[in-house]
């Protein structure tokens, strides 16, 4: 890393340089252009080691997820997906909360939007919101635009 900038920025300007082995400098930016269906590379994958604490004894104990790894929640409409996604949201100990709303009812990341930020983080004592990155498509969009924006966001 040869230079990392601190202040406010958009994503199209430049946070940080970074030298490669070469010696060549790289602008590092927060916006990536990536093709939807070409997966990012990676030098090695880690495997799961700690547990990801939810707050709900019934998945710690019979669905456990590993920090790092992904888990689905299926069901019909109305069987309490979104409700579970919002206490592992809320209760979990993970630094970060990345939750993906994609074909959500707008009425239930309305609620997201006005509930996250009036509840105090147990880790930090913030707002829950400063550790939740939101990422919304609802429903009564096309299925292929639902599929994109999740694609192309995570």
């Amino acid at each position: 890393i040869k230079e990392i900038y601190k202040d406010k920025f958009t994503v199209t300007d430049t946070i940080a340089l970074i030298k490669d082995q070469e010696g060549s400098i790289h602008e590092i930016k927060m916006l990536q252009k990536w093709p939807v269906r070409e997966p990012r590379p990676f030098k090695k994958k880690l495997p799961p080691i700690e547990p990801l604490i939810t707050g709900q004894r019934v998945i710690d104990t019979f669905f456990p997820i590993t920090k790092g790894g992904t888990a689905c929640i299926p069901g019909p409409f109305g069987s309490g997906k979104t409700v579970v996604q919002h206490q592992i949201s809320k209760w979990c100990n993970a630094e970060i909360i990345l939750f993906i709303g994609c074909g959500e009812r707008g009425n239930e990341m309305t609620d997201v939007l006005l509930e996250f930020p009036e509840l105090i983080d147990p880790y930090s004592g913030k707002p829950l919101m400063e550790r939740t990155i939101l990422i919304a498509n609802t429903s009564n969009l096309p299925d292929i635009s639902r599929i994109a924006s999740a694609q192309r966001e995570v």
